[in-house]
């Protein structure tokens, strides 16, 4: 598998998918969504939108398929929104006539933005050191059970302020095909600084290192700059 992956520092100043068919197997997918009553979705792409008089919320989770992973439901006039975004890239307020719903991390094949997968990101001032998260090899923030429950704030690149503890992905204890590493620094929900590092050929430690920076915002400082020192460390 070729695969670019995003590692991302969030200062904060201030899929697995199934096609199913048939009611029974609506049902079955109905359950696995996480069901937010009182909130809609603010901010999102609209698939479809629909009403019915006899719609409900397991027929509007029947609406939302394939790549579909957030759907929302007006029980008072009966209508049904789907989206075209992942879960943690909506935003929701509270709303009484409606249920949001969205498939929790653990039915997503991966944390994608854009070309990039996300496997690994820091929240500053939150609990855990940067190095023992990077090197917990028991610690798999996208397979249950920590998928289950982990917050959405925690894999966004805006609006994270909620976030309240990094993500690990399994894909550092399973290195294999990674052509690039993107490492993004956000600060006030916009990127501050990057560096593109080559990573064929690389395991979950070697691609850190000066001789394979492609680009960077730092650049040439990073070279012997105290950025790429403190993900040396991190990194081993």
């Amino acid at each position: 598998m070729v695969m670019n992956v995003l590692l991302n520092v969030c200062l904060s100043l201030g899929i697995l998918l199934h096609h199913y068919c048939g009611c029974w197997a609506s049902s079955i997918r109905y359950n696995k969504f996480q069901l937010v009553p009182g909130h809609r979705v603010t901010r999102g792409t609209e698939v479809s939108r629909s009403t019915q008089p006899d719609v409900n919320l397991v027929k509007c989770a029947r609406r939302c398929l394939g790549d579909c992973t957030v759907f929302q439901f007006d029980n008072v006039n009966k209508l049904c929104v789907t989206f075209a975004e992942k879960p943690y890239e909506i935003e929701m307020t509270g709303d009484t006539n409606w249920t949001a719903a969205y498939l929790p991390t653990s039915f997503l094949n991966a944390i994608t933005y854009g070309d990039y997968t996300l496997v690994f990101r820091l929240q500053s001032g939150k609990p855990g050191l940067a190095y023992a998260t990077w090197t917990d090899t028991n610690r798999h923030d996208d397979e249950k059970p920590s998928s289950e429950t982990f917050p959405l704030a925690c894999l966004r690149m805006s609006n994270y302020s909620s976030c309240d503890r990094h993500f690990r992905s399994k894909i550092i204890d399973n290195w294999s095909g990674i052509t690039e590493v993107y490492l993004s620094v956000i600060k006030n929900d916009s990127e501050v600084a990057y560096i593109k590092f080559n990573g064929a050929g690389t395991n979950h430690y070697t691609w850190c290192h000066e001789h394979r920076i492609r680009n960077s915002t730092w650049y040439p400082d990073i070279v012997y700059g105290p950025p790429l020192r403190y993900w040396t460390h991190i990194v081993g």
